[in-house]
């Protein structure tokens, strides 16, 4: 097939092609026949179907590609001359693709019957769109469903520690082949480098929230194979190689033996952080009991862990509305140099104090921290031992990302229990996501242990940079707060800037957390409408 024999669009222009490559290397063929099957089912005639045999030296195999490729021109069969690999036949089949799209199959999988319609309806709806991927459903060896993964839209840091995108993944093939297809050496992983370096410049990444592909679990697939430790490899040199790419000075860890990954980010030992603290010194259940919390957060934070070793300015504002004098003078100790006490008429929790505060303060980063909100990482735990080293390092590596907008940590009860791992917007409710999970729940498809994109935070631990508040206006005044910030998160993602949280920081939160109520709720969706009607980063409610 060539571009003159491409459809046609009915207003005239030519269609978009969707061309499905798929190495082929000793298909079981009662799978291939499946996988034929549900490519010639589509109900959108627009596509072209390459199979690319590598050198699987079987005849019977050979004959039913043949046969195939016979019986309609719309497959396109080849065979390499020996086996050389998942790369060389997938690049193979890359050249010969005719499509203006090119969607990725596995040889055992199937493609639902509406998936070539729906992809080429999204391609058509934002003509930006130069990578796409959609939901999956998990199969057993039979076809038995195992499950299904609801994916977020496009989340830049989750891909960085999880290849979520996976199935189906479609690239405008003029993307492809600027950045040279699937490279050499990444066998295994090549899907992973493939989808880093095409992000890194694709003009929109778009997502399908309907699963179009059913992604065959067997013995045999890479992800569940013995001796895959060259997979991983490959897997972590990809992403060393796209955070080089893109100027971020980190290392890589591979926190699973599935295939997730942390990225520990090099922080300036100089830079400077205000941290906003609103208080009436009122009492939260902090490091293993019931008191006046305020006391306790301030040591945690500014006692021996990461928050001030290494000669790293912090300024500390406490917003007090109303404490005890006893209190005030307690905490004025404890700040010793490092902090004042700024008195607040009213509440300390009004959005015109928190702004105040914020233009007052001179460092790029801010942090709003609730006075019963103390950090936790690795050795600590809720009676209060442990220093949380690495704790606001790890957050702030994810905060200069010129990119990134609100990021926080992973919030912990003190019963020792996830209370939020970010917010998610739908149907009217802020759900705290993860709530009630042991803080070692690897989540849906291990989104509890990933750093990721989120909709919306609670207000308890909330570091945001300067210029990014001042960009969007400040925290809007006809909120409250804890809507405010929330509202602040979708106002940052139409400057196109990115909320994130954090797996590996976490903090015990003595009261929280402070989430929207449903009154808050129904505020923010008169202002962004039925952008809140379901929650595109997080589908797992209910």
């Amino acid at each position: 097939m060539n571009a003159a024999t491409r459809p046609v669009d009915p207003r005239g222009a030519q269609a978009l092609l969707v061309s499905m490559v798929v190495p082929v290397y000793r298909t079981g063929l009662g799978y291939l026949g499946e996988l034929l099957e549900s490519v010639r089912g589509q109900s959108d005639p627009g596509w072209e179907l390459v199979l690319v045999d590598d050198g699987s030296g079987d005849p019977g195999l050979t004959r039913v590609l043949a046969e195939a490729a016979a019986s309609d021109d719309r497959i396109v069969h080849d065979a390499l001359d020996r086996n050389s690999g998942v790369v060389a036949a997938s690049n193979r089949g890359l050249c010969l693709a005719h499509g203006e799209f090119v969607a990725l199959l596995d040889h055992d999988d199937l493609v639902a019957a509406d998936a070539v319609a729906r992809c080429r309806q999204a391609l058509r709806s934002d003509p930006d769109t130069d990578v796409l991927y959609s939901d999956e459903t998990i199969i057993g060896p039979s076809g038995e469903v195992l499950g299904e993964f609801r994916k977020p839209a496009f989340s830049p840091e989750r891909l960085r520690g999880q290849m979520y995108t996976g199935h189906l993944g479609v690239y405008r093939r003029s993307l492809l082949e600027s950045i040279g297809g699937f490279r050499q050496g990444f066998d295994g992983s090549q899907d992973y480098d493939l989808i880093l370096r095409a992000t890194e410049q694709a003009r929109a990444v778009r997502h399908i929230p309907r699963s179009l592909y059913r992604w065959r679990t067997l013995p045999t697939s890479v992800s569940h194979a013995a001796g895959n430790d060259h997979v991983f490899d490959a897997a972590r040199r990809a992403l060393t190689e796209h955070l080089s790419r893109t100027g971020v000075a980190a290392t890589v860890t591979q926190t699973d033996p599935t295939g997730r990954y942390r990225i520990d980010r090099q922080v300036p030992s100089d830079l400077h952080v205000t941290v906003i603290v609103p208080t009436v010194g009122g009492r939260g259940f902090v490091d293993g009991a019931d008191r006046v919390a305020l006391p306790h957060t301030l040591r945690r934070l500014l006692r021996g862990g990461d928050a001030v070793t290494g000669d790293r300015p912090l300024d500390v504002l406490v917003l007090d509305g109303g404490m005890p004098p006893a209190l005030r003078g307690e905490v004025a100790d404890l700040l010793n140099g490092l902090g004042r006490i700024v008195p607040v008429q009213g509440s300390p929790w009004a959005v015109g104090a928190l702004n105040r505060a914020a233009l007052s303060a001179d460092a790029p980063l801010l942090l709003l921290l609730g006075d019963d909100v103390v950090p936790a990482r690795g050795d600590s735990d809720p009676a209060g031992n442990g220093s949380g080293s690495g704790w606001l390092d790890t957050l702030l590596g994810l905060a200069i990302d010129p990119t990134a907008a609100l990021v926080v940590p992973r919030l912990l009860r003190w019963d020792g229990r996830v209370a939020a791992a970010g917010l998610a917007l739908s149907g009217g409710v802020a759900h705290a996501i993860g709530a009630g999970c042991e803080p070692d729940d690897p989540g849906p498809f291990g989104s509890l242990q990933i750093d990721r994109e989120v909709t919306a935070v609670p207000a308890d631990c909330v570091l945001v940079p300067r210029e990014l508040l001042i960009a969007a206006g400040g925290l809007s005044g006809q909120f409250s707060a804890v809507a405010a910030v929330a509202d602040l998160s979708l106002k940052a993602a139409v400057l196109g800037r990115r909320t994130v949280v954090s797996s590996a920081a976490s903090a015990w939160v003595g009261r929280g957390p402070r989430s929207p109520s449903r009154g808050d709720v129904a505020e923010l969706a008169r202002r962004w409408g039925s952008q809140l009607a379901f929650d595109a980063y997080w589908r797992d409610i209910g």
